[in-house]
């Protein structure tokens, strides 16, 4: 049995005895049916409407479950492509672009979705092997390095001849009983965690509802509880149209802190016993380093390349120098004014999309009087504390999944088929 340990800082492959039961296969002995997105002509941006069946790109793929915001074609589209088309219980990774990605198309979200032109599509002979099992495979050291072992870093990481790659992976699959097992014991943190996920969505939709109510149409609570702008509140001229009776408009840097990101000394792909620290890049964690800059309420945006993505973080970490770092007091009213910029008029870089401080400081906003932003803090800060306790949840339950993997992927830890527990 092939297995992938660290020595001197490097992965590995350590040879070892199968457990009772397991056999080692290739993915291309018929247990799997594999197949590419379409050509990227088949494929367009024109091809997208508003809704329909959605496709899967690489933000799709998500923890372990395919979700997010999707764009979406016709089922006319769809039919057209149907070798490309993905169903619930299919496996879906990245073969172009960020490598390492894997998700599970997930039950009772939509009958079908399109695969884009830079994922692959595993559906499983379940006959020979559980697609959760599949999906837990790829995220192991194990599943990791055979994905990536024929990748090229040259221009877009990409895997080479993809499919054939995939076809030679070598893959240990103990009885179809016991991957079940396996599988409900790791899926049980990833399915709280998909719920987990969820419930933030929807709490900090209700705090954007909350707030376009508030500061874009004005219908805030008077002071008999109605909303102020429909209940013929006084409205004045301004820079940036109405505003409400004793509200001012104001550049973001009146209301906030901005600084730029550091680049570290040195950092790590993946976190060790000295690297501990998440190095943030624009849209995520880019690596891990020794030390941290912040440990506080923080909004980080990326100042080069992707722009959009507002990332808010509480515990200890090192923004990477291609961000910009906010602080603010009314923090959660900032975060949503970050939501709402439209970032492509902001930018400078003719090569490389760039915002600079300046720019950013200079964006005029409306600044509401204190006691509505009072009032709209209190509403938030209890929102966004759930999601904080959420968010803590998920992590530990991201540890706990990354701890049980390689121990349940390799035999170390069995688990009895049927419930019947586990033994080491």
């Amino acid at each position: 049995m092939q297995k992938v340990i660290m020595e001197n800082g490097e992965w590995k492959i350590n040879n070892s005895k199968l457990p009772q039961g397991w056999v080692e296969t290739k993915l291309g002995e018929n247990i799997v049916d594999i197949a590419m997105g379409p050509f990227g002509s088949n494929l367009k941006v024109d091809s997208f409407v508003d809704s329909g069946v959605p496709v899967i790109k690489g933000g799709n793929l998500l923890e372990s479950f395919v979700g997010g915001v999707f764009s979406y074609v016709s089922e006319e589209k769809a039919d057209s492509l149907n070798r490309s088309v993905a169903y619930p219980g299919d496996v879906i990774i990245t073969h172009r672009g960020t490598l390492g990605q894997v998700s599970l198309v997930p039950n009772g979200k939509y009958p079908r979705y399109v695969t884009s032109q830079s994922q692959l599509r595993f559906t499983p002979d379940s006959k020979k092997i559980d697609a959760k099992f599949l999906l837990y495979f790829f995220k192991s050291r194990n599943g990791q390095y055979e994905l990536l072992m024929n990748s090229s870093q040259v221009g877009v990481p990409a895997i080479a001849t993809p499919t054939k790659s995939i076809k030679s992976i070598s893959i240990t699959l103990p009885p179809l009983p016991e991957q079940k097992a396996i599988a409900a014991v790791l899926s049980a943190c990833d399915d709280k965690i998909e719920l987990l996920r969820e419930q933030n969505q929807t709490l900090e939709a209700i705090a954007q509802t909350i707030f376009k109510e508030w500061f874009v149409n004005f219908n805030f609570p008077d002071k008999n509880g109605k909303p102020y702008r429909d209940n013929g509140g006084e409205m004045v001229d301004s820079e940036l149209g109405e505003i409400p009776k004793g509200w001012r408009v104001g550049k973001l840097g009146d209301i906030t802190s901005i600084s730029s990101g550091k680049r570290p000394k040195n950092s790590q792909p993946n976190q060790t016993t000295t690297h501990q620290i998440p190095l943030i890049g624009a849209t995520k964690i880019m690596g891990y380093v020794e030390d941290y800059l912040y440990e506080e309420n923080i909004l980080i945006i990326g100042r080069v390349g992707t722009h959009g993505q507002i990332q808010r973080f509480y515990t200890k970490i090192w923004p990477s120098d291609n961000t910009l770092v906010i602080k603010a007091n009314d923090f959660d009213y900032v975060y949503f004014i970050l939501k709402s910029i439209d970032y492509e008029i902001m930018n400078r870089g003719a090569v490389q999309a760039l915002i600079t401080q300046t720019d950013l400081k200079n964006y005029l906003v409306i600044i509401p009087d204190n006691k509505t932003m009072n009032k709209f803090n209190a509403i938030t800060i209890s929102l966004f504390k759930k999601i904080k306790n959420n968010t803590l949840q998920t992590q530990t339950l991201a540890q706990i999944r990354d701890t049980l993997l390689p121990k349940l992927m390799s035999g170390e830890l069995r688990v009895a088929p049927y419930g019947g527990g586990a033994d080491l």
